[in-house]
């Protein structure tokens, strides 16, 4: 189980970062930096996994705090790194790139 993880989440937060990078492309940004939303997304990535384990609640409400943790997160990130875009534009972007990696990440049997 431990060699598991150690490989399927580096995996999934790599597929996932790549996954969001790429929808970013679709929303033709202005200033668009594929790179910020990647190393972003690893981040946030990384501190879900690591709050699982700090949040004492079943695991799907666990899954749903985080996640509107993650959305609110990255949305306030971004409006700063993509300052010359509209906050409905990038809303949109966020609403979209993280609920395609969160349906992967359940279609795939990560989550």
């Amino acid at each position: 189980i431990i060699f598991a993880s150690l490989f399927f989440t580096p995996m999934l937060i790599f597929v996932s970062s790549i996954t969001e990078a790429i929808i970013s492309a679709f929303f033709k940004f202005k200033q668009i930096n594929k790179t910020s939303v990647f190393f972003l997304n690893v981040l946030t990535q990384i501190l879900m996994y690591l709050s699982f384990s700090k949040i004492n609640l079943p695991y799907y409400l666990s899954l749903i705090v985080i996640e509107i943790i993650i959305y609110a997160s990255e949305y306030f990130i971004l409006i700063k790194v993509f300052k010359e875009e509209s906050r409905q534009k990038v809303l949109y972007f966020i609403l979209v790139a993280n609920t395609v990696t969160l349906l992967m990440g359940h279609l795939l049997g990560f989550y």
